[in-house]
């Protein structure tokens, strides 16, 4: 399943197809210079990060979304950093055995206890496990400092590491690169493995998550991708698109993974299958970061430069705005509108417009000239129907897709009743269940997952015009938690992080299918058994 969010707006609110507007090209960039030449990126929010260095000093540079770049300079060789789950970033200093952690003001602290001589550290990521994972090359071992700094060091079996990524959400393994032609796998209890790759490939490196597959690099002459399928197999590369050399890869928020070709100018975005989506111009591209804040591609660009890229990942609603106060309203009562929430959306401005309805299906609603602001005074004309409020934010890379508006909300005490309740569903009796006119709902849940940990469990239609909503439902004893989702193309899906006090043993997972008001199916239900170890 890929770890993407849907541009709904989820509860009882809905979508709204806007105009677009002007708004930075895809593909158009802004350029920084860093004190040494750039050597890696990462971001926190909508803040770039990058290291610099002149093979004796360092720099770490943070750019901040208005452009503004300030740095500090460290003893040593670094060539990798990335955001930590403490808020700061990583960066290995290669020629020090030291790992420095730089917090938001550029405050440096430098950990060298449990770090030998010539461990040659070329990587470093966040593992799925809340500590940094870093590769030691020159060792030949993969080693793991917790935020407090704490380090343990794992052999590789012979392998000479190089870059190193966490595996897909959900998981607890990593993959690194490696001189030869096997990938490493490491798990975050420190058990390493191989996957073997083709013929001919003298290193594999750049591994990269993709919804639920690894991609990686092949080295052989003309660069090639790869993705892991099993334990010790390779699954059909992806089309090149006329590039031979490939020098980095990031996941893509949006979906996918990108890849840099520097010696063909270009980064190149695949789907999760190795789909050729999309591609952008930039000169000696390598390392690349995607901010999941805002979009922005972070690209080290040759030189002592980076770019900031626009890749035309605009605001997702992820939960529908809401109105405030919803009861006692007559005519003069202010309305207020909230912003909901969005992914992709720092730093954006918001726009807003308000709608009349005859009821409360979100079908009867029409516009309210002249309401643009926030905020709305509730007129006599309004008493006896229903109103609801908009909201469309726009960033750098342009607006949403579609703005989204709050549930219809009665104006005065006059309203007409709302639309009646649907039938309760059949209750469930397994994993897919029948809501009528041929069309099938079936749940996918994992079969175990860890308490503290993420897993996506989805709800999905054999009919793509199916409107509504999905409740899931977790129930373990007398202990429940629900999640109200909105139904888009079919598919309703939702990422639980269990907590780590929910009880260990068989979790019941229940799907409940809400149509919307007029809609030509039936409620129903399903439901699923997963292992919460």
């Amino acid at each position: 399943m890929v770890a993407l969010a849907a541009s709904v707006a989820l509860g009882a609110g809905s979508v709204v197809a806007v105009a677009s507007t002007a708004a930075a090209a895809p593909g158009d960039t802004q350029t920084f210079t860093l004190p040494f030449e750039s050597t890696g990126v990462t971001s926190i929010g909508s803040t770039g990060w990058a290291v610099g260095s002149d093979g004796t000093n360092s720099s770490i540079s943070r750019i901040s979304p208005e452009g503004a770049v300030a740095s500090v300079t460290v003893p040593g060789f670094a060539q990798s950093i990335a955001a930590g789950p403490d808020g700061n970033v990583w960066v290995p200093i290669r020629t020090r055995n030291e790992i420095l952690r730089i917090d938001p003001n550029l405050n440096v602290t430098t950990f060298s206890d449990g770090l030998p001589a010539n461990l040659g550290m070329v990587s470093i990521t966040a593992g799925p496990d809340g500590a940094m994972w870093f590769s030691a090359f020159q060792s030949s071992q993969i080693g793991k400092i917790t935020t407090a700094g704490a380090v343990t060091l794992y052999s590789t079996d012979g392998l000479q590491p190089r870059t190193i990524a966490a595996g897909p959400s959900g998981s607890n393994v990593l993959y690194f690169g490696a001189t030869g032609s096997e990938l490493g796998r490491i798990t975050t209890a420190g058990t390493v493995s191989k996957v073997q790759s083709a013929n001919g490939v003298t290193i594999t490196n750049f591994p990269v998550a993709a919804g639920d597959g690894t991609w990686f690099v092949l080295v052989a002459g003309i660069d090639a991708l790869a993705r892991v399928a099993g334990s010790n197999s390779l699954l059909n590369a992806a089309a090149n698109q006329n590039s031979d050399d490939f020098t980095g890869s990031t996941t893509a928020v949006n979906g996918g993974f990108w890849v840099s070709a520097g010696s063909n100018n270009k980064v190149i975005r695949y789907d999760k299958d190795g789909t050729f989506i999309e591609e952008y111009a930039v000169a000696g591209p390598s390392s690349l970061h995607q901010s999941a804040a805002d979009g922005s591609l972070w690209i080290n660009a040759g030189g002592n430069t980076v770019v900031k890229m626009n890749v035309a990942v605009v605001p997702v609603s992820t939960e529908a705005p809401s109105i405030t106060p919803t009861e006692g309203i007559v005519p003069g009562s202010t309305l207020t509108v909230s912003n909901g929430t969005w992914n992709f959306a720092d730093g954006a401005t918001y726009a807003y417009f308000w709608q009349q309805c005859a009821n409360s299906d979100p079908a009867t609603c029409g516009p309210l000239a002249g309401a643009v602001l926030q905020t709305y005074t509730v007129a006599a004309t309004d008493i006896g129907k229903y109103v609801r409020g908009c909201v469309l934010p726009t960033t750098p890379s342009g607006p949403a897709a579609a703005a989204a508006c709050s549930a219809p909300v009665a104006m005065g005490s006059t309203a007409p009743p709302p639309n009646p309740t649907p039938n309760p569903p059949t209750p469930a009796t397994g994993e897919t269940a029948s809501i009528g006119n041929g069309v099938i709902m079936e749940l996918d849940a994992p079969s175990k997952q860890k308490r503290g940990k993420k897993a996506w469990y989805e709800v999905a239609f054999t009919a793509t015009d199916v409107q509504g909503s999905v409740v899931f439902e977790f129930s373990k004893g007398s202990r429940t938690k629900t999640k109200t989702v909105a139904i888009q193309d079919g598919i309703a899906e939702y990422r639980w992080k269990t907590p780590r006090k929910w009880r260990k043993g068989r979790t019941t997972v229940t799907a409940t299918f809400v149509p919307s008001a007029g809609s030509p199916y039936t409620a129903a239900e399903v439901l699923d058994r997963v292992r919460i170890r």
